[in-house]
């Protein structure tokens, strides 16, 4: 679908569109940012996929008795997707797969569906979570490529405090949907790990990687994007290094990824990058002042206006248009607000609430199709059967936050 909309608007740019060589080439250069950040975040892992640490804090989140549970693997989800991106959620999907099997439910099948359906709920939660703030998801860097007012401290700071409420909604969502008993039916065999063994090297790795990412940008002047494709390979060469401590092995294991699973993520390349090509063109020839001056148009209080932005989003992206797609059109429409009376961090917020509900929800998002196929269900009884509560809850919570910006200015 995306690619025949690149091309589509490709053609519709050469005969409509002012400057169009401009336009074609913008277009190709952002779709090739967003593509880059996602080779460059697949770069980790290589190291993660044969990392003891990964796989011991991994079996420790799995391993959790059912009050817990929910708890370690939305935190574990949230914690692995803000460096390893997808791979977080083919990594834990892999290992709740595995100890999700008839045999450790007792062989009761019911059992069995009720861990499947709790734990993929939980892993689309925490990970869609890390859209707000994380240098290892593309949103970030989308944003402060529009809002260049806005630091990178001030939108983590407010998409942390997002994301945790949002973790903390889902879990109550889930302590809601299943009542103790059959909570206590479907319990695990507990990790005997020790909570700060298995968690602290992990929560180091993170910050480790963050911070450099956070600390070259400043020092060297480049976008976060860029600190994030040159920072992320670098780390999982040191990453290796630290772990096997032979540089011909960690240079065989990159050359090997190089190889085998870059290529294996074309779709998803192409998938970037043909959004980011569409953004461009589509902001090209429907210009954002011509959206601007229809929305102001309705006559709406700026926040009314946000709220429907949002809602706008949310539902686009529930029939499969990218977050990317719709921020930059809507995001250009209504980026005059972030120069007025309104705070840049609350249009902010608007675009990327629904962004990181698109991909707990949408049947078409990556996250979600991949965890369903591992719960053993549709990404439609996924996106939006099991998560939909949380969609329509979520969708209340960031608007809140979207009123709270505005009126405290």
């Amino acid at each position: 679908m995306l690619l025949s909309g690149t091309v589509v608007v490709g053609v519709l740019v050469v005969l409509f569109a002012e400057h169009a060589a401009a336009v074609m080439l913008h277009g190709l250069a952002q779709g090739a940012a967003y593509a880059s950040l996602i080779l460059a975040l697949s770069f980790v892992q290589a190291p993660a996929e044969v990392s003891p640490m990964v796989r011991r804090c991994g079996n420790f989140l799995i391993q959790q008795g059912p009050g817990r549970r929910y708890v370690a693997l939305t935190a574990g989800a949230h914690l692995f997707g803000t460096v390893l991106n997808l791979g977080a959620v083919a990594l834990l999907g892999t290992m709740v797969q595995q100890s999700n099997s008839l045999e450790a439910a007792g062989g009761d099948p019911r059992v069995r569906a009720i861990r499947h359906q709790r734990m993929a709920t939980a892993l689309l939660r925490g990970f869609g979570t890390t859209t707000l703030w994380s240098t290892g998801s593309v949103a970030p860097s989308v944003m402060l490529g529009m809002f260049p007012s806005v630091g990178w401290l001030e939108l983590a700071r407010n998409g942390i405090l997002l994301a945790i409420v949002m973790m903390a909604l889902g879990w109550l969502l889930d302590r809601l949907q299943w009542p103790r008993a059959a909570r206590i039916r479907a319990a695990v065999i507990e990790s005997t790990d020790s909570a700060i063994g298995a968690l602290l090297p992990m929560v180091a790795l993170v910050a480790a990687i963050v911070g450099g990412i956070v600390a070259v940008k400043p020092l060297l002047g480049w976008s976060l994007s860029v600190s994030v494709v040159m920072v992320v390979p670098i780390a999982a060469l040191v990453w290796l290094l630290v772990q096997y401590r032979s540089p011909a092995v960690a240079l065989r294991l990159l050359g090997d990824h190089c190889a085998t699973r870059l290529p294996r993520m074309r779709w998803e390349v192409l998938g970037l990058g043909s959004a980011g090509f569409l953004g461009a063109g589509v902001s090209a020839l429907v210009p954002p002042a011509a959206i601007t001056g229809l929305l102001d148009a309705l006559g709406l209080p700026p926040v009314v206006l946000l709220i429907a932005v949002s809602a706008t989003m949310l539902g686009l992206g529930q029939i499969g248009i990218n977050p990317i797609v719709a921020s930059t059109i809507l995001g250009g429409a209504i980026g005059h607000l972030g120069q007025s009376s309104v705070p840049p961090m609350a249009v902010i917020v608007t675009l990327m609430g629904p962004w990181s509900l698109y991909a707990a929800t949408s049947p078409f998002a990556a996250s979600v199709i991949m965890t369903a196929r591992i719960a053993e269900t549709t990404p439609t009884t996924l996106g939006q059967r099991w998560n939909g509560p949380f969609l329509l809850l979520g969708f209340a919570l960031t608007s809140a936050l979207v009123v709270a910006l505005v009126e405290l200015g």
